[in-house]
């Protein structure tokens, strides 16, 4: 009995877990953020170990008129101050918790700070991110817009 039961874990554990991925895959694509009279887009993409990223993709102000783009210089990491404001890493290992529906156990990048800040990630309906930003017992929320 105690085998078949066993057996039946066994058997069961990868649907699980493919449920359980295709539930947070939910947030992978590209969405819309308007901040500043600037447009970008931002494109969220999961890793091999299940967690997820969030990676800039394009603005709407780069390059700059003279072919040039803006770096992150403000990045507290030396070694990502190179990188170009439409290829900016904004979140990285996110992780999908199934029992509250959202992403998060993870940080939110300010490129124009330079500030990292924790966050955690929910539908608002199909199409509607919500990204709640929060430091200390304060918070923000922003609505990033699924194309």
């Amino acid at each position: 009995m105690k085998k078949s039961i066993l057996l039946m874990l066994l058997l069961l554990a990868p649907l699980a877990a493919a449920d359980l991925r295709a539930q947070g895959d939910r947030l992978l694509g590209t969405y819309l953020i308007e901040h500043d009279d600037v447009q970008s887009t931002v494109r969220f993409t999961r890793n091999a170990d299940g967690r997820y990223q969030c990676q800039v993709t394009w603005v709407s102000n780069e390059p700059r008129p003279d072919g040039t783009y803006t770096l992150d210089v403000k990045n507290p990491d030396p070694s990502r101050r190179n990188v170009r404001a439409d290829q900016v890493m904004l979140m990285e290992n996110l992780v999908y918790d199934k029992l509250h529906n959202r992403w998060g156990q993870s940080q939110i990048y300010d490129p124009t700070s330079g500030k990292k800040y924790r966050v955690e990630l929910s539908f608002k309906d199909d199409k509607t991110l919500v990204v709640k930003g929060m430091w200390g017992p304060f918070s923000r929320r922003i609505y990033w817009k699924k194309k």
